[in-house]
């Protein structure tokens, strides 16, 4: 999974058998992830030869003997190809001696890179990074399950049935078609599923004249990590058209005909997922939900729109354009749903802690809190509100009032009230 090329040198070993045995010990172990079986690595076993073969004939018959013992069905089915090697003596130079093995490392390679971008599972290293820590903590636990490998760079879509299913119940509380709500489902899965700056993407203007996809393949990916989620979803539906299995097949044609669509068109999945939300035709003026970001489906709204539908932060980030000479503040000119509203808003920063203003009440002692905001408007200037630098204030008695006061007034404003 993570290896194209594994290149064992048999002098290392007592001899070949010591070598073969080696390589069924770790065929026992079995397939490291069912997700990429059909990704096997190529193995290279290297012999050195150091003159103490009594003859060429006998050099020759042992390694007949040992390619006849890699042909068994067991190594066939871990390894793409098993290669013996010998190489020269030491007469010659060192250079001289393995040009041989690194043209046939470097060919084998370059299959095994092909391989991958046919098969979608060429990864950058941002994915192979955090898929080999999850692969040895998962390791570390049990050697009998089979690695995950496509869920475990997207845990966070899990628990993702309780957002399909508020969404469905909308759906069918407001009289939309089985055909949108399937084709919006699948639109917003191929949103979570081919963000921004992934793999494929990252891979695109170099592969774009090999024709040649990068990213996860759709259906597979769609089996591995949504699957279970919309049947659960469509389960808790109980619509009673179709079984919920079938129903799911369905939005898997849909995921696999956007994705295709996306390729297409050459188009970011945000840029598909945005037209689906204008030709579907949906009663967004009627849909509303504070539980379910209903842009995406796959997370909890944490910002709230002019018009009244809520958004995620994740969907800001996608959708809104970034303020110029600021990093984290975002405007959204037009809600996506229905065109009416708009948010200014300014994201948490991933590597910020959480900022909590907490005013202690006690009468007339108020003003010393007011006192010591008003110093510290002064010092950080009039650019930038105090206010604005708290993630949430709390307040007791007259703290409540000033944090109440705070909220619609600056803070020099609220001490001379």
């Amino acid at each position: 999974m993570f290896a194209d090329v594994l290149c064992i040198f048999a002098n290392d070993f007592k001899g070949f058998e010591e070598v073969v045995e080696r390589l069924k010990a770790w065929t026992i172990l079995g397939k490291p992830s069912a997700q990429m079986e059909y990704i096997k690595p190529s193995v290279i076993i290297v012999k050195q030869g150091t003159g103490s073969c009594p003859s060429a004939t006998y050099d020759l018959l042992e390694r007949l003997d040992v390619e006849l013992s890699l042909l068994q069905r067991e190594f066939i089915e871990f390894f793409s190809s098993i290669i013996v090697l010998h190489l020269a003596d030491e007469q010659i130079s060192s250079f001289s001696r393995h040009r041989r093995l690194k043209e046939l490392i470097r060919r084998q390679i370059t299959g095994q890179r092909q391989l991958r971008q046919t098969r979608g599972c060429l990864y950058n290293a941002l994915h192979l990074s955090h898929s080999f820590s999850e692969a040895v903590a998962h390791t570390a636990c049990t050697i009998e399950q089979d690695f995950n490998f496509l869920l475990s760079v997207r845990k966070e879509f899990v628990n993702s049935t309780a957002f399909l299913t508020n969404f469905q119940l909308l759906c069918a509380r407001h009289c939309t078609t089985f055909e949108a709500m399937e084709i919006y489902i699948a639109s917003a899965l191929l949103l979570d599923a081919y963000p921004p700056g992934m793999h494929g993407k990252f891979f695109a203007v170099r592969l774009a004249t090999l024709k040649v996809s990068a990213e996860f393949d759709p259906s597979l990916l769609y089996q591995s990590v949504y699957k279970q989620s919309c049947v659960g979803a469509l389960q808790n539906l109980g619509s009673g058209r179709i079984s919920s299995e079938a129903q799911s097949e369905t939005i898997l044609d849909h995921f696999t005909d956007l994705f295709a669509e996306m390729h297409n068109r050459n188009e970011k999945a945000s840029e598909i997922h945005r037209d689906n939300m204008a030709r579907l035709g949906l009663p967004w003026s009627r849909l509303y939900s504070n539980t379910t970001c209903l842009h995406c489906l796959c997370r909890k709204p944490e910002k709230v729109l002019t018009c009244g539908h809520s958004i995620c932060d994740r969907c800001i980030d996608t959708f809104a354009d970034l303020v110029e000479f600021s990093e984290y503040q975002y405007c959204l000119h037009e809600c996506l749903l229905c065109s009416r509203g708009n948010l200014d808003t300014v994201l948490h920063p991933p590597t910020a802690g959480y900022r909590v203003l907490s005013i202690d009440g006690g009468g007339i002692r108020g003003v010393v809190p007011l006192e010591f905001l008003r110093h510290l408007q002064q010092y950080i200037g009039p650019s930038c509100r105090v206010q604005d630098l708290f993630d949430l204030a709390i307040g007791t008695s007259s703290g409540q009032i000033i944090r109440h006061k705070l909220s619609e007034e600056e803070s020099n404003e609220c001490q001379e009230g």
